[in-house]
């Protein structure tokens, strides 16, 4: 909960005395012995498997001319098999054992590829990693596995559309249809309540509307999805007080009115009293979105 909704209970009939001061000192405490170890374990095992997994890459960058294609093939599938065997362990080490083994099949792929010459294209190999590492992703549960997981389906559906469809990274098309997974992934997140990772994947989907909406009102289209959606994010968002996503739709609609005055007048962009103006327009929407946000704050 927020300092400022709980202070603004002092007000309000039937609260306790002391209650709201105990809820900001709450709300204040720095965190205990217990927090900073758990964060230094986190932070450590992540640090640790990056290292590995950099080690790898380098050994095989600098051998490459020296091993054989068995070797290749034979040296990552023997560590992945034994990053398999430490993960069956249920602690945060076998996690992130199975983390790493997720993300060297990535690079199996890519040995594979590279050794015989499969011709295949980019997005065969990233949709065909994004696939086999599912199993391991769920299995390990890691949040930030799961948002590196999800990057990796837009990179994968981004390449399909773009060598298969012959979609244009420029077209509008492209990240609509992003906006529209990466919004099936935030319903998702949001329903196993994954914490941070529904912010990061709120953010992704309004990130990628907003950049296709911009790019509609550019060619002269109404921007339909977001005219849909970001009221949608409003409605669902403020009765329950999630001031981020709030926030994250009123960036969203000051691009948009902002893009929308730059079409609109694009003719008078020569002029300095164009950029003047629309300075003064941005300081306006900026002071009534941080003025809403206040409210909501203290609602």
């Amino acid at each position: 909960m927020d300092p400022e909704r709980v202070a603004a209970l002092r007000a309000q009939p039937g609260v306790a005395p002391g209650a709201v001061e105990r809820g900001l000192e709450l709300i204040y405490a720095p965190p205990s012995a217990e927090d900073w170890r758990s964060f230094l374990d986190r932070a450590l095992a992540g640090l640790g498997a990056l290292l590995l997994l950099a080690g790898v890459f380098f050994f095989f960058a600098y051998n490459w001319r020296d091993l054989s294609r068995l070797a290749r093939l034979g040296l990552l599938q023997g560590l992945i098999a034994v990053l398999f065997l430490a993960g069956r362990r249920e602690s945060l080490a076998g996690r992130v054992c199975l983390a790493a083994a997720s993300t060297l099949i990535g690079a199996l792929l890519a040995v594979y590829g590279q050794a015989y010459q499969t011709g295949a294209d980019s997005y065969l190999l990233f949709t065909t990693w994004a696939l086999l590492a599912i199993p391991w992703v769920a299995a390990a549960g890691l949040s930030p596995l799961w948002l590196g997981w999800t990057l990796l389906g837009n990179l994968s559906l981004g390449l399909y559309l773009g060598q298969e469809q012959g979609v244009s990274l420029e077209e509008p098309a492209l990240t609509l249809i992003l906006a529209g997974c990466n919004a099936v992934f935030w319903v998702v997140g949001e329903r196993a309540r994954r914490g941070w990772l529904v912010a990061a994947l709120g953010t992704l989907a309004v990130g990628c509307l907003t950049w296709a909406s911009v790019g509609q009102l550019i060619s002269g289209v109404l921007p339909l999805a977001a005219l849909v959606a970001l009221p949608l994010v409003v409605l669902w968002y403020r009765p329950r007080h999630q001031l981020f996503f709030l926030a994250l739709a009123a960036g969203s609609v000051i691009t948009l009115l902002t893009a929308a005055f730059i079409k609109a007048f694009e003719q008078m962009a020569d002029n300095p009293a164009f950029w003047l103006l629309l300075a003064v327009i941005l300081l306006a929407q900026l002071a009534l979105a941080a003025s809403w946000l206040r409210f909501e704050a203290r609602r």
